[in-house]
Order: C-alpha cells, then sequence, then structure tokens
C-alpha cells in the first residue's frame, strides 16, 4: 500500500482503529512522526511485550494513517487509563484524523470496568502536541513525568 499524491479523496473516509497484522506492519513502520513520537516500530515492539496495551492502527478509508496505543492498569484501588501513543503521519496530520482516532479511543476506554478518565502525558513545548491535546479536552493535573506535563480528560 503506497500513498500517492492525489489519493486525498481516499482520505476523507471513515477513520477506523484495527489490529496491526503482518499485512500492514511494514507500511506502518514506514510511517514519519515528524515531531517528538516514538517510531512505530518502537510503539509495535513496546505494545508487543506489554500485556496492558491496546495499540491499532488508524485507517482513512483502506490507508493506514497512523498508529494509536492505550495502557490499561488495573491496580486494586482503581482503573487508569493511559494514551501511551498518537501517531499520524507528517503528511495525513491536520486532516483530521488524530482527533477521530482519540475520540474512537475514548469509546473504547468508555466500555472498560471504572474508566472515568484518560490519562496522558505531553511536551509543552512549541513541537508538542499541548494545543491539539487542549482541542481535545484534556486538562493539567499539576504533575510532571520527566519533562512532560500530565494530563486528563473526563470521559
Amino acid at each position: 500500500m503506497r500513498w500517492v499524491p492525489g489519493s486525498e479523496a481516499l482520505l476523507r473516509q471513515q477513520v477506523s482503529l484495527r489490529p496491526i497484522t503482518a499485512a500492514n506492519l511494514a507500511y506502518l513502520c514506514n510511517l514519519d512522526p515528524r515531531g517528538p513520537v516514538a517510531p512505530n516500530a518502537v510503539s509495535v515492539v513496546e505494545g508487543h511485550y506489554e500485556v496492558s496495551a491496546y495499540l491499532r492502527a488508524i485507517y482513512a478509508g483502506e490507508l493506514p494513517v497512523g498508529l494509536i496505543m492505550l495502557g490499561e492498569d488495573r491496580s486494586e484501588e482503581e482503573a487508569e487509563f493511559f494514551l501511551w501513543r498518537l501517531m499520524v503521519d507528517v503528511r495525513h496530520q491536520r486532516a483530521g484524523y488524530g482527533s477521530e482516532a482519540l475520540d474512537l479511543l475514548m469509546d473504547y476506554v468508555r466500555t472498560r470496568p471504572g474508566a472515568q478518565e484518560l490519562v496522558t502525558s505531553c511536551d509543552p513545548g512549541p513541537d508538542g502536541p499541548e494545543a491539539f491535546c487542549v482541542k481535545m479536552g484534556f486538562e493539567p493535573t499539576g504533575t510532571w513525568l520527566d519533562d512532560e506535563m500530565i494530563i486528563k480528560r473526563p470521559l
């Protein structure tokens, strides 16, 4: 599968989250995040070895355009759902795919027992996703993880 200029009509089709398979793995690993996001190959490996990971490819119609990963922590006190990774290829950014994918992920999280909020961390710098996260309803918690601020969004 290859993206070519002029295929914008394909990209306007419905966004979906699909499992990562042998058929789409190489294509996903070659997508370019262009920014402070780990390469998709790293995300796939991390998701494979972390039992709590929910890892999906982001599709626009039949074209893979990114990747999203959720971490689920079920302690005895409460459940925590952490947006671990959200990556949209640089050629497809600012087309609404990240927003749609995040909405779909939140729909999934709402089905999980004990889900009340989605938590993530973000780099507040000029190249970071802070503006996107604020647009999506995330708010600062006042805590930091290394150099990233922790933010959350009620479900």
